[in-house]
C-alpha cells in the first residue's frame, strides 16, 4: 500500500513538472510567433531597460536572487560576496576549479541559499528546477537560443551578457546587470595591473613562445588565442608556435578556441613552455579513473614528446584547471603560475594576487 501511495506521488509530481512545462513551451512558443513588433522602451517601477546580446530586457533595479548561468558570472559574485539564488555541489567544484580554498569561500558566500545537490542539466534547461529556485535574474555567460531565453522570461529576467567569449566583458557586464559595475571595473584593473608587471619580466614577450594543452583521458586539444587561458597569453604579449597560427578555420571547434591534435602533430604545442592542464577538475575526473596526475603523466609518456624544445630545456608545467574555467579567480591563478614558472619570480613579491584565499 505505501509503495502504490509512493508510486502515485512521484506520478504525480512527474505529470505536474511535463504540465508545467509543456505550458511554458506554449507560451513561449506563441511568443516567438509574435516576435517583438515594438522594442522595449521603459519598464514597470523598479526595473531598468538593459541591453545584452539578444536585445533589450527589463530588469530589477537590486536583484537578490541571482543565478548565474558560467563560471565567469559566478567567479565574479563571489568575489563581491553577492550570494547566489541556489548553489549546486557539481557547478560549485567548476567554478572553484581546484583553486585553493574558493569551493570553501564560495559556500561561505552562499550559506543558507538553496542547496540542490549534484543536479544534471541546468536551471535554464530545466523549467522545473528554475521554479523551484524563483531567481529574480538570471545572468548567463553562454550563448543561448533566443527561443530558450524567451520561454525562460516568462519564469524570470534573463540576460546573454555577450557573445563574445571575453572574460573579462563577462566580468563587468555581470557587474552592469546586477548594478555593481564600480566593483567589476574595480576587479579588473586590479588584474590588469598584474598583467603590466608581468609583462615587464621580459625584455620582450614574444620572445617567449607558449603552448596551452588540455588533457582529457586519450584526447589531447590544444588551446588557442580565443580561448579564456589563449586570451591571458596574448594579453600578456607571448607568442605561439607558427603552425598554430596557420589552422585552417573548418577545423576549429568551440568558437575557435581548441583543436585537437595527435602524436603527429606535436609541432602544434613545439614552443619554449608547455603548460599541461586537465579539461575537468580532479573531483569529476574520479568518476572517469583518471587523475590530473595521470593525464600528465600518459601525455608526456609519448616518446616523441621527449625530442620538443620544452621538456628538452625542463619547461613543462603541470598546471591546474583553472587554465580552462573561466573568471577573475582563475585569471589571477593563472598569472601567478604565469610569474612563478615562466618569469622565474615570486609573484607574492612583484605582484600578489588580491583574491589569493590560502
Amino acid at each position: 500500500m505505501e509503495k502504490a501511495k509512493h508510486l502515485l506521488k512521484t506520478t504525480g509530481k512527474i505529470l505536474l513538472g511535463i504540465l508545467v512545462f509543456l505550458g511554458l513551451i506554449v507560451g513561449g512558443f506563441f511568443i516567438w510567433l509574435q516576435g517583438d513588433p515594438e522594442e522595449i522602451t521603459e519598464c514597470q517601477a523598479d526595473y531598468r531597460l538593459f541591453e545584452h546580446a539578444l536585445g533589450i530586457s527589463c530588469i530589477p533595479n537590486n536583484p537578490e536572487r541571482i543565478l548565474p548561468y558560467g563560471t565567469a558570472p559566478s567567479q565574479f559574485l563571489v568575489a563581491i560576496e553577492q550570494p547566489m539564488a541556489m548553489t549546486t555541489v557539481g557547478f560549485d567544484v567548476e567554478t572553484a576549479a581546484d583553486i585553493p580554498g574558493l569551493y570553501e569561500r564560495l559556500r561561505e558566500v552562499n550559506e543558507g541559499v538553496l542547496d540542490l545537490g549534484f543536479v544534471e542539466g541546468t536551471a535554464v534547461q530545466n523549467i522545473e528546477l528554475l521554479l523551484q529556485i524563483q531567481p529574480d535574474l538570471i545572468i548567463s555567460e553562454w550563448a543561448a537560443s533566443e527561443d530558450v531565453v524567451k520561454t525562460v522570461e516568462l519564469v524570470t529576467p534573463a540576460v546573454l551578457l555577450t557573445d563574445s567569449g571575453d572574460w573579462k566583458e563577462i566580468t563587468q557586464r555581470s557587474g552592469d546587470a546586477i548594478g555593481r559595475s564600480e566593483q567589476a571595473q574595480e576587479l579588473i584593473v586590479a588584474y590588469e595591473e598584474r598583467v603590466q608587471i608581468l609583462r615587464e619580466q621580459f625584455d620582450d614577450p614574444a620572445d617567449v613562445s607558449i603552448s596551452l594543452v588540455r588533457l582529457w583521458p586519450d584526447n589531447y586539444w590544444v588551446m588557442l588565442e580565443n580561448s579564456f587561458s589563449g586570451q591571458i597569453i596574448q594579453e600578456v604579449g607571448f607568442s605561439v608556435p607558427p603552425p598554430q597560427l596557420e589552422i585552417d578555420d573548418q577545423v576549429l571547434t568551440f568558437n575557435s578556441m581548441q583543436i585537437r591534435f595527435s602524436k603527429e602533430r606535436y609541432d602544434l604545442v613545439d614552443a619554449d613552455f608547455i603548460l599541461l592542464f586537465p579539461a575537468t577538475t580532479g573531483q569529476v575526473l574520479i568518476d572517469t579513473g583518471y587523475t590530473p596526475r595521470d593525464l600528465t603523466e600518459e601525455f608526456q609518456s609519448e616518446p616523441l614528446f621527449q625530442f620538443l624544445e620544452a621538456p628538452q630545456a625542463g619547461n613543462v608545467l603541470e598546471a591546474g584547471v583553472h587554465w580552462n574555467v573561466t573568471g577573475i579567480y582563475s585569471a589571477h591563478a593563472v598569472l601567478d603560475d604565469l610569474f612563478r614558472y615562466v618569469a622565474g619570480v615570486d609573484p607574492e613579491e612583484v605582484a600578489p594576487n588580491p583574491l589569493r584565499l590560502e
